[in-house]
């Protein structure tokens, strides 16, 4: 695992990223924001956004998408933007010890409500589907593997 200072913080593009089995080709699909203010896991091929990622002095992490701040929903387990200062959640950030084929590389992480003994995550559906399939919070041993692409 990376030292902290290396971790991301900054302007990034997020992606969900999908490896095939056998030709090991990378599907890049770009988190932003949907319907009702969902985050979301965009169609192939639509922009990404930029998030900006800020990290705290006690190592926690802040998502900001379009001036508006990553949270959750509880009616629903949907991870949403809202304004800051309406809510203002801050998230653990966790580096993949696998490296994963180009363009990700080393850039994969997990993310994670604070205090990580929440035991929820930044997760997606089962089954992704090529429309805006939305983050959800779930277990964080569903957690999702993100690709932050610096911008």
């Amino acid at each position: 695992m990376p030292p902290a200072e290396e971790y991301p913080t900054g302007s990034f593009e997020i992606y969900y990223f999908s490896v095939a089995a056998q030709s090991k080709k990378v599907t890049l699909r770009a988190l932003g924001i949907g319907k009702d203010n969902n985050i979301v896991v965009l169609p192939v091929g639509t922009k990404a956004p930029k998030w900006k990622v800020d990290r705290f002095y006690n190592g926690l992490y802040s998502f900001t998408i379009g001036g508006l701040s990553a949270t959750y929903r509880t009616t629903d387990n949907h991870i949403v933007v809202s304004n800051p200062a309406d809510v203002g959640y801050t998230w653990t950030i966790s580096h993949s010890d696998a490296t994963s084929p180009s363009p990700v590389g080393n850039d994969a992480y997990r993310v994670y409500l604070n205090p990580p003994a929440a035991s929820k995550a930044w997760t997606l559906p089962v089954k992704i589907k090529e429309v805006e399939d939305p983050v959800l919070f779930g277990k964080a041993a569903d957690a999702g593997l993100f690709y932050f692409k610096r911008v």
